[in-house]
């Protein structure tokens, strides 16, 4: 655990130096503001689409920048881009905060294209105007990495290039990004789709409303029995025995040895679920209940691999082609899952760990942060069509990466005695 911590830590941390264009090896202080907000405002999507940030915000006329390079950390495009739209006030606010960083040979350059610029400058130190590391042109505020070279980005955010295996005798890997379609106008045809299927998604609610009427006094299986202090539709405890009629579950006393009770906010908005983690000889599994309306949905999961943190990995779940497949040759396995609803991005949940064996003593509780991202896949079992479900999680303190795969059950099929 020390181990998977050391390294996430490596790779997730800020690098101590780059190179700049003239070849000179520069530092990097983790503790700069400008470094902090790099590393806050740039995400994997945002920093994997920087290329066509750049051309979007500077215009196709930037695409060959002047050869002229200074050992300072801003880009060649940005520094166009500062004198031809740029006022001449935020050009002297950005030179006033940035003083310290710009290079002399930059700063010489700067001032013969604009012959006040010096002296607006001056005038902002005269009022004493307390200097920001981080500060960025208004026009910039919402992509603050387009004012720096590409190689003080990478080295700020230090993205590794997923290569190689996990380290075990299975490999995750991300799409082959060569293999997609262009040119022709799917945006049109998702448009088209998108309004049937509004108009199809009406008609069903409709339906669904009268025959939600029709039930609403009828007892349901899944009914939620969350109790006072996390969410626990179950009403289990630690401990308590569960009994799960799926096959590769069935005839098994399983235990739950732990609870997890994750909140999420997403989009402003407020999620829980809960795993209980079961236990029966050697084999582990979960058991996720998730809230659903009045009721809730259950899925049973396996665990499928537990390894400390690793760069090739990480960066599998950070890909944008949104898929993950799983090739383990001793096994003969070959699987293609898909993000959940095509998300972007990962989860984030505090989750609240419950542990103990005795129903009738308090549980030990502690509480960590995972990061996770959900995928899915169609496949069958034993001739009926199914959906497959994997999930990637990882500590955000110690990098450690577990992956759980199932599927859904009736709920029904539990009973916890």
């Amino acid at each position: 655990m020390q181990e998977s911590t050391a390294r996430y830590r490596q790779a997730t941390s800020p690098k101590p130096t780059y190179t700049d264009p003239k070849g000179v090896e520069r530092r990097i202080d983790a503790a700069d503001k400008q470094v902090q907000v790099l590393r806050r405002e740039v995400t994997p999507e945002k920093y994997a689409t920087r290329s066509d940030r750049g051309e979007r915000v500077f215009g196709p006329t930037y695409r060959n920048p002047p050869p002229a390079t200074y050992s300072d950390p801003f880009g060649p495009w940005f520094y166009l881009w500062l004198f031809d739209r740029c006022t001449a006030g935020e050009r002297a606010n950005w030179a006033y905060h940035h003083r310290s960083q710009i290079d002399s040979a930059r700063w010489a350059d700067m001032v013969r294209r604009d012959a006040e610029l010096e002296a607006r400058v001056k005038q902002l130190e005269a009022g004493q105007t307390p200097r920001d590391p981080a500060y960025v042109p208004p026009p910039l505020k919402d992509n603050p990495d387009l004012m720096y070279k590409d190689e003080y980005v990478s080295a700020v955010w230090n993205p590794q290039s997923a290569q190689g295996s996990s380290g075990t005798q299975t490999a995750y890997r991300p799409a082959e990004q060569a293999h997609r379609s262009e040119g022709f106008p799917w945006g049109a045809v998702l448009l088209c789709l998108v309004l049937l299927a509004a108009v199809c998604a009406l008609f069903w609610w409709w339906i669904a409303k009268q025959m939600l009427k029709s039930r609403q006094n009828r007892p349901s299986a899944g009914k939620d029995k969350a109790k006072p202090g996390g969410y626990n539709p179950l009403a289990a405890k630690c401990g308590a025995f569960v009994a799960v009629d799926e096959l590769d579950f069935r005839g098994k006393n399983f235990r739950v040895v732990e609870i997890r009770q994750c909140d999420h906010q997403i989009g402003g908005k407020h999620y829980a679920m809960v795993d209980y983690v079961l236990q029966a000889d050697q084999q582990v599994a979960r058991l996720r209940v998730v809230p659903s309306g009045e009721q809730w949905r259950a899925m049973l999961l396996s665990l499928y691999d537990d390894l400390a943190y690793d760069e090739g990995l990480h960066n599998v779940v950070r890909d944008d082609t949104l898929k993950f497949v799983v090739d383990d040759a001793e096994a003969g396995l070959h699987e293609e899952y898909w993000r959940v609803e095509d998300v972007r991005g990962s989860y984030k949940a505090n989750v609240t760990v419950l542990q103990g064996d005795d129903p009738n003593a308090a549980p030990a509780v502690s509480r960590v942060e995972v990061e996770y991202w959900d995928y899915w896949r169609d496949t069958e079992v034993d001739g009926v069509k199914v959906t497959q479900y994997l999930y990637v999680e990882m500590n955000t303190e110690t990098g450690w990466f577990q992956i759980w795969r199932g599927m859904e059950t009736e709920p029904e099929r539990i009973l916890v005695t």
